[in-house]
């Protein structure tokens, strides 16, 4: 499979497991990243573990497979996820065996799928659970880098249909070694913490309350028309339907002003020398008021700055307001 299959691969999977049950932290125990100078020479190390743990197997990727995902922090941070789907190597073995009693193990040591040779989930009868992975640039690249100096890292695992597991290793918390750009080494952090990034309005995710992806609801942006909405005020058009934004409904009056048109309406001249409401159109986008030129109408938020319009006031050509 080449690289960019593989990156698609690895977004669509993260995009499905969006939605998975829990996040569970392990304590880090050592996260190493090398950089000699070639980058067939990069790699990648991690070891979490954790006693008396609480942390349970939740998910099977020997059926669905999983992702890995690193990310390095510090003067020049970086960050790579890999995909780790199910499947067969070209002698027939499974890169994924295991089940939620005994721990899973994914194995690639030729590099078929990626840069990552092995992934280590287990909890053993006592109750330590552990992670452990390994990764490098031999065949595949490893962009995962020495920050030059690090300060912090974090290692996401996520079983597609599963839970997902954290580690990670806090600025300050535990010995930093740091080599140039050869070396960054963090051992023996004494706090837990989730590597799921907090939820925003570009993340092209539906979360924090957003009636669809990335707007809606009172954290983001309104949707526009044909996406999800749970109030009016959810969509551009001021018009919820039967959980979807639908298009403007511009009646009566005949004779207007901006002000008296419903939502997401415009006042507009007709050639009789009268005025009516409209549904904008945007023709051009528009900056500032001086941009606006007549019936080029923009109704998209942000034609003329957030919140704003663009609408055809009646003989007096537009206006951003």
């Amino acid at each position: 499979m080449k690289r960019m299959s593989l990156a698609v691969l690895a977004q669509c999977m993260l995009i499905a497991g969006a939605a998975q049950a829990a996040d569970q932290m392990i304590l880090g125990d050592s996260f190493q990243v090398k950089n000699p100078g070639v980058a067939t020479k990069r790699k990648l190390q991690l070891s979490a573990k954790e006693k008396a743990s609480p942390n349970t197997i939740v998910g099977d990727p020997v059926m669905n497979g999983a992702t890995l995902t690193v990310r390095a922090n510090g003067t020049t941070p970086s960050v790579q996820t890999f995909a780790l789907p199910q499947g067969t190597n070209a002698k027939g073995k499974s890169f994924w065996t295991g089940d939620a009693v005994k721990g899973f193990t994914y194995t690639d040591a030729k590099h078929a799928q990626g840069p990552v040779t092995k992934v280590r989930l287990k909890r053993s009868k006592k109750g330590l659970f552990s992670l452990r992975a390994q990764a490098n640039g031999k065949v595949q690249a490893l962009d995962v880098t020495p920050p030059n100096a690090g300060t912090d890292a974090c290692v996401l695992f996520t079983i597609m249909d599963g839970d997902s597991y954290s580690v990670k290793f806090g600025a300050g918390d535990g010995k930093i070694v740091n080599k140039t750009t050869k070396q960054y080494s963090h051992k023996k952090p004494t706090a837990e913490g989730t590597c799921i990034p907090a939820p925003t309005c570009n993340d092209m995710i539906q979360n924090q309350s957003e009636t669809d992806v990335d707007c809606g609801g009172p954290n983001c942006s309104k949707c526009t028309v044909g996406k999800g909405c749970l109030v009016a005020d959810d969509c551009t058009s001021g018009d919820c339907a039967n959980g979807v934004c639908q298009a403007p409904s511009c009646g009566p009056p005949d004779t207007c002003t901006t002000f008296t048109c419903p939502n997401g309406c415009a006042c507009a001249p007709t050639t009789e020398g009268t005025t009516i409401c409209i549904v904008p159109t945007c023709v051009s986008p528009c900056a500032t008021s001086a941009d606006c030129a007549p019936d080029a109408a923009c109704f998209t938020l942000g034609c003329c700055g957030p919140a704003t319009f663009c609408v055809p006031i009646a003989f007096a050509g537009t206006i951003c307001q």
